[in-house]
């Protein structure tokens, strides 16, 4: 018990109640995967269980007791089982289990009947620098079970006195879904001695049912301190499979991006950025975290997991005073398929003050379409429609305005938010927009901006994959693209259709920025998840450490980012300690990448000498000159990356891996 104690102790985090603070305390049970679960924990006095002894940092202004869990039931067999962490079979192994917590119960399987959970979860939290205001109470919980309850309440005794509501009840609508969700509760007390905090939810009158509360997290904050006024807002837009090459500012004359163009032109336009891993469900929890793949991976258990007592991206700005808000896909998301439920995929809660997810047609969306590839789709309503990475390239060109397609709910939704956000504190709100993730739909007046008999075909050469091991070709086989060049050029239609398309959005989100007069305190980041190829080297999509698919779009904007180009070498894992440092917040220790800030404010010399990538039967080492591959079977790949003017190969048309003029380059390398 001493061990599940002081262990419990490591979970709790103390944050300073300074102007430049909004949360006061944070209980994270997701850190508490390497415990084995003790089962049933043992009463305490008066049915209070004690869960975790925690102590404030130094620095903090408030102290917390431990946690417990109260009952009335004192041992009674037909009372609630009570607390205790859940077991592997629960989704994860740090939650707090809270079984049979909707009970009613006063006397041996009986109840009173009045509606109230005589059972609840209480801490105190006593300031340590005079008062206090807290204005948000917030529980991360899921829940699952016959009677499990669906109304859940906060409660607190301020200052010795009468237990009180905090805030309304919440209704939760899921059950059985396994996806935390964080629960808000707002209103306004000041604390001088001590604020005791009681999560109460309801009850059935006579029933204890058998349903389970799943927690993961609880939050004590004053949502009015905020930050200082001059912190700045950061405005995080990413797109889905957009390959740098698809827009104008990289020098495609075909494409039609000219709201990306204009953010170029005030931001600094990284011309060799890379992702850590060139598909979404790897590449974009490394982004979040600011870990390479390989980290997050040899922890086991999953994302939540590996995360331990690390904070994500987003979650850091929150801890340190930001209202974090995620609209759509940014973290992974299925497409089509979680667009069409509208579900939040593998979100990560904690990250979060709200979210919101896009609901829409996708593929069944109506008009003319096209199909490009050889397999046979699934479109059941409401079902992953099968695509794998064979049968991609779906395209539809709809005969609607485009209203009820998810890049313009998402735009839609960024815009009221901001409005919504304007006058209250700094912000981070992150944008996903899912095109031009396949399927390819757009409505038909941007498909006749292109006429795909004039569009140009990636450039190629003679046997181009002869020198290609075939660990670099698995995941791009030619089946895996359309198969003759008016396919071709209909799917390039279809591409630069869904890139103008989410082009267009993305300027009414930045226009709106301007219109409220928030852009010159404002960073703005624009990027992808990975890149695409789109016919070089007869690729088509991702999953290739080839530079069309690891290179990623990346744009910066804002105060004191000088407007620009370089050639500096990022990584997406730059861009945790990047943000972090432009808003003047400290770095966590466990990011492992490099601030660019350097970069933004005009230095010349790159702040890294080499980017990563890998894929999971090989990784890719791209330097200022060169782009070696090696992969799990011993074949490589080597290109001389310098311009062709200069007698290099960027287009990688000539593995140099097997000659033995360049046998000291690899060693080098």
């Amino acid at each position: 018990m001493k061990a599940l104690l002081a262990a419990l102790g490591a979970l709790f985090t103390l944050v300073p109640t300074a102007s430049s603070q909004q949360v006061l305390v944070d209980w994270d049970f997701t850190n508490a995967q390497n415990l084995s679960s003790p089962g049933v924990a043992t009463p305490v006095g008066l049915g209070a269980v004690v869960l975790g002894q925690a102590e404030a940092a130094t620095d903090a202004s408030v102290s917390c007791s431990s946690i417990t869990a109260h009952s009335r039931w004192q041992g009674d067999p037909c009372g609630p089982t009570g607390l205790q962490w859940s077991g592997g079979g629960f989704v994860a192994t740090g939650e707090l289990n809270l079984q049979k917590w909707d009970g009613d119960v006063l006397t041996s399987c009986g109840a009173d009947n009045d509606g109230v959970n005589d059972n609840y979860l209480s801490f105190t939290i006593t300031p340590t620098a005079g008062p206090v205001d807290v204005t948000r109470l917030s529980v991360s919980v899921w829940r699952n079970g016959t009677g499990a309850p669906g109304t859940y309440r906060m409660e607190v005794v301020v200052d010795g006195g009468a237990p009180q509501a905090f805030g309304s009840s919440m209704q939760d609508g899921a059950t059985g879904t396994g996806v935390f969700q964080w629960f808000h509760f707002d209103g306004q007390v000041t604390v001088t001695s001590s604020l005791e905090v009681r999560f109460r939810p309801a009850a059935s009158p006579g029933g204890q049912g058998t349903g389970n509360l799943h927690i993961n997290g609880l939050r004590v904050e004053d949502a009015t301190s905020g930050g200082p006024p001059d912190r700045p807002n950061v405005l995080f837009l990413i797109a889905d499979d957009l390959t740098a090459s698809a827009l104008q500012t990289y020098g495609n004359a075909e494409a039609l991006t000219p709201e990306l163009n204009a953010l170029a032109q005030r931001g600094m336009v990284f011309e060799r950025a890379y992702c850590q891993y060139p598909v979404c469900d790897q590449s974009r929890p490394s982004l979040m975290a600011g870990w390479y793949p390989q980290r997050i991976a040899a922890a086991g258990g999953g994302f939540d997991a590996a995360l331990g007592a690390h904070s994500t991206l987003p979650e850091h700005f929150k801890l340190n005073g930001y209202d974090t808000r995620r609209i759509s896909k940014v973290y992974h998301m299925r497409v089509p398929g979680d667009i069409t439920s509208g579900s939040s995929g593998p979100d990560h809660g904690p990250s979060w003050n709200s979210v919101f997810n896009v609901l829409a047609p996708e593929w069944a969306s109506s008009g003319v379409a096209g199909h490009y590839t050889n397999e046979t789709l699934n479109f059941t309503p409401g079902v992953h429609y099968g695509l794998g990475f064979g049968s991609a390239f779906y395209t539809v060109a709809t005969d609607t305005d485009g209203s009820e397609q998810p890049d313009v709910i998402s735009a839609d939704q960024a815009i009221a938010q901001l409005a919504a956000m304007q006058n209250t504190g700094p912000f981070f709100l992150a944008v996903g927009f899912v095109r031009p993730h396949v399927p390819l739909v757009a409505p038909s007046s941007y498909f006749d901006l292109f006429d795909p008999l004039t569009l140009s075909l990636a450039a190629s050469v003679v046997n181009d994959l002869a020198d290609i091991p075939g660990a670099g070709i698995y995941w791009n086989e030619a089946s895996r693209g359309p198969n003759n060049d008016a396919d071709r050029r209909s799917v390039l239609q279809a591409y630069y259709a869904s890139v103008t398309f989410m082009d267009e959005q993305v300027g009414r989100v930045l226009d709106q920025l301007e219109q409220l007069g928030l852009d010159d305190n404002t960073i703005v980041v624009f990027t992808s998840d990975h890149g695409y190829h789109l016919g070089e080297h007869s690729f088509w999509q991702k999953l290739s450490l080839h530079e069309e698919s690891a290179r990623v779009p990346l744009i910066i904007a804002g105060p004191g980012v000088v407007a620009g180009r370089t050639d500096g070498i990022a990584e997406f894992v730059d861009l945790y300690p990047t943000l972090t440092e432009l808003a003047d917040l400290e770095t966590p220790e466990l990011c492992q990448g490099v601030s660019l800030a350097p970069l933004l404010r005009g230095a010349s010399a790159s702040v890294r000498d080499a980017a990563i990538c890998k894929v999971s039967g090989g990784n890719l080492l791209r330097t200022d000159e060169w782009a070696y591959m090696r992969y799990n079977n011993g074949s490589e790949e080597l290109y001389d990356m310098r311009p062709a003017a200069s007698g290099g190969d960027p287009l990688q048309f000539t593995n140099l891996a097997s000659s033995a003029a360049h046998l000291a380059t690899k060693a080098a390398l």
